[in-house]
């Protein structure tokens, strides 16, 4: 079992390195400009252990935003406005610390693989979290707000981050808050007789 738990810790380790050396690569240069080799030589990871975890670039960052998205949006039993306002705050958040990343990813038209990437792993996360409030809400109507909201969201950030990095992520999330909160979290209206 001690042998099963250190690789275990070794895997989580590389993958950490990995990331890491990923973000910081994409401060320097688009995504479409980066090598494998380029993140093992910054992650002082060799190239086969690179592959032995990683199909491609593509993998690890596909594999980066599925850590973190599914980490941002967990869900949590508090349904409250409060709950959800720090669920916001804390995505937003997250994207305001690494701004100068996250604004060459998502407008750089180099790199739409990115941008589509970032898209549906957000409308993924979005569809469990929905499907976690609304059991009973049809799945086709979970695949279209999730879709419509990643979308939008990715927009404001990206809008945001380029045009109003002033602004702090406290002020966006309680701007941003109020409007989608009803959105996830009140029941389907019922249809009028």
């Amino acid at each position: 079992m001690d042998q099963k738990r250190s690789e275990d810790l070794r895997i989580q380790r590389t993958h950490r390195l990995l990331l890491s050396a990923l973000v910081d690569l994409l401060s320097e240069k688009s995504f479409s400009d980066l090598r494998v080799k380029d993140i093992c030589e910054r992650a002082r990871v060799h190239r086969s252990t690179f592959y032995t975890h990683f199909e491609d670039k593509s993998h690890l960052l596909l594999f980066g935003i599925q850590e973190l998205m599914d980490d941002l949006i967990h869900s949590g039993d508090d349904r409250s406005y409060p709950a959800f306002l720090h669920s916001v705050y804390r995505i937003l958040k997250y994207f305001q610390r690494n701004q100068q990343e996250y604004t060459r990813l998502l407008l750089d038209p180099k790199d739409a693989l990115v941008q589509r990437l970032f898209h549906d792993e957000f409308s993924r996360a979005l569809k469990s979290y929905l499907r976690d409030l609304h059991p009973t809400m049809p799945a086709r109507e979970i695949d279209i707000i999730s879709q419509f909201f990643a979308g939008g969201f990715l927009s404001l950030v990206t809008q945001w981050l380029s045009e109003f990095p002033d602004r702090s992520a406290k002020e966006m999330a309680e701007e941003l808050a109020p409007l989608t909160f009803r959105v996830f979290l009140l029941p389907k209206p019922k249809d009028k007789a």
